[in-house]
């Protein structure tokens, strides 16, 4: 189970499960939604919570101590029909997903030990060495040390390949090698196990509370209060147990150190930036003060989820203690995952179902009752047209679509399948707008001139640089005599808070300009409103006025005729060309 961190750079939780296309029945009947494809080409979006809101809010747990509630108090209410209950001591076995490269390095260290846990052969590495290597071939397990950078193989009491799993431990931490340079220290101790594949994996072996240590800090920050602090390591020590009891000691690992179990980081962080101690002292003391806490039911160790943000209303879970209700926690604290605006491109939902061809419209048919707009998004259905021109329909979750743009993936990507779709709103205000020119019907001048505008996108839908124009305003689009006779005489010059952008996002100003040419009409004054539109689509937005003056240009004043002048006979100049009279 993959779940949501309050500082992880990975949008959390089963989330990613919802996009099998599949529709969900409704739970509560209930409108259709149906917004259609915006002129933009994005969708505005509104939503609530970071990840799957099933348990515990972690920010809701930050806003419960904020108002003086205890650690037992949070994950009681969080957790309601389970029972407090202490642990007896026990061990941990963390498969590192970080370790990727197949097979296990670890740094050199005073009193090293390998064990081969297949014979119980056992060996205080010798000094010299820098790090020391266990990898998989077909034959089993085999050591390599390494010197000057080149690996040596090393044959354990005489013995090349072992049967495993081979086992590293040191007197204080081990520090293992991770791919991209960087390593860290962990308690316990760190062993190779052979998987499918003829690869190396890395497991953690530690006591549940050292485990623990690693872990509360990733999943919440350590300046929280102690009182949130505690019910995290409650809650997770009781997540652990319960992966732990169903695991049962088969395998080799109990449980993982990715947002898909738990994060866990160990102890310390070596990069080319130097060492970071991974424990704070707030986190510590936090787990020593819930020493071996956890939550049960019906004798067991609960399956205690937590996300991020339940965003006002936690969602229905597994089992009994995970119920679906109001939070008044959540949110009591200010935080940016509680409510958010994100932006969903059609180009981004076209990507992910391409069966949809180009998307027309999103149809949201059943959401989970739980909040505001009848909760989180259960079943979507997308409609569309091939490229064939035949009409298509694509059925998914609202954790399908969440899943086609996640954040912090994307800065103003989704958070949570607990959205909306704004009907695209298109509104403009008017930021400066130029002075009308006179004008002089020719022969005259000036007998043309521009009129500017800057115009500020006030609504929640982008404009499109493409296809953004002026037009008369009544009636919408009427060729425009002052214009030359254009039925688009504004044109877009650029957007003047991103000059090059494809797009003019809410917020953002785009300056337009209409060429005026006096020959197309009267003299006289010529009042002009212009609105703007995108492609052939409808007419929206502030409108823009101006009065242009034209005049006609005298006629040239009467004088009398000249006197004949008699024709010399010949040249007034001697030579040819163009001096000549003709």
């Amino acid at each position: 189970m993959r779940r949501a961190r309050t500082l992880s750079v990975t949008a959390a939780s089963a989330l990613l499960a919802g996009l099998v296309l599949a529709v969900v029945p409704a739970s509560p009947a209930a409108a259709e939604e149906v917004v259609e494809r915006p002129a933009g080409g994005v969708f505005a979006v509104e939503g609530h919570g970071w990840g799957h809101g099933r348990g515990m809010s972690q920010w809701g747990s930050q806003g419960a101590a904020t108002l003086g509630r205890t650690a037992e108090e949070i994950v009681s209410s969080y957790y309601p029909g389970t029972t407090r209950t202490v642990l007896a001591p026990a061990r941990m076995r963390v498969l590192l997903q970080s370790d990727t490269d197949g097979d296990l390095q670890v740094h050199a260290a005073a009193g090293l030990t390998v064990t081969d846990l297949a014979s119980g052969v056992t060996e205080v590495l010798p000094g010299g060495p820098s790090r020391w290597r266990a990898y998989v071939s077909i034959a089993g397990l085999h050591l390599q040390s390494q010197t000057d950078g080149a690996w040596y193989p090393y044959a354990l009491k005489g013995v090349d390949a072992l049967a495993g799993p081979v086992r590293f431990s040191a007197p204080t931490f081990t520090r293992v090698a991770l791919p991209g340079g960087t390593s860290r220290d962990y308690r316990g101790v760190v062993q190779a196990v052979k998987t499918g594949g003829n690869v190396a994996a890395t497991v953690v072996v530690l006591d549940l509370e050292d485990y623990l240590l690693g872990v509360v800090p990733r999943e919440s920050p350590a300046s929280w209060r102690p009182a949130a602090l505690q019910a995290q390591s409650i809650a997770a020590r009781s997540y652990s147990a319960n992966k732990r009891e169903r695991v049962a000691g088969a395998g080799h690992w109990d449980i993982c150190d990715t947002t898909q179990c738990q994060v866990f980081g160990g102890s310390r962080l070596y990069t080319s930036s130097g060492v970071t101690e991974l424990e704070p002292a707030s986190t510590t003391e936090a787990v020593r003060a819930t020493a071996g806490v956890v939550r049960t039911y019906g004798g067991k160790s609960i399956f205690a989820e937590f996300s991020s943000s339940n965003g006002g209303h936690s969602t229905t879970g597994d089992f009994p203690y995970l119920a679906a209700k109001p939070d008044p926690w959540d949110g009591a604290t200010p935080n940016s995952v509680h409510a958010w605006n994100a932006s969903l491109p059609v180009a981004d939902l076209e990507r992910r179902f391409p069966a949809v061809g180009r998307l027309l419209r999103v149809r949201v048919t059943a959401r989970d009752g739980n909040g505001e707009w009848g909760g989180r998004v259960k079943a979507v259905v997308l409609e569309g047209v091939s490229s064939t021109g035949a009409p298509t329909s694509v059925s998914t979750t609202g954790a399908g679509v969440y899943g086609a743009r996640t954040w912090p993936a994307t800065s103003d990507g989704l958070k949570s399948s607990w959205w909306r779709i704004l009907a695209p709103s298109y509104s403009s205000g008017i930021v400066s707008q130029s002075t009308a020119p006179s004008l002089v019907r020719p022969p005259g001048a000036p007998s043309t001139g521009t009129l500017d505008v800057a115009l500020r996108n006030n609504g929640t839908a982008s404009w499109p640089v493409d296809g953004l124009h002026l037009v008369v305003a009544s009636p919408p689009g009427e060729a425009d005599p002052l214009a030359g006779g254009s039925t688009r005489p504004g044109v877009l010059l650029r957007n003047a808070t991103r000059p090059g952008a494809a797009t003019v996002e809410p917020g953002e100003t785009a300056d337009l300009r209409v060429r005026i040419d006096a020959a197309g009409v009267p003299a006289g004054t010529h009042g002009r409103t212009y609105r703007l539109r995108i492609g052939a689509g409808a007419v929206f937005g502030a409108p823009v006025s101006w009065t242009v003056t034209v005049t006609q240009q005298s006629a040239p004043t009467s004088s009398p005729a000249p006197t004949a002048t008699p024709v010399p006979s010949r040249p007034l100049f001697k030579g040819s060309g163009p001096a000549r009279l003709r």
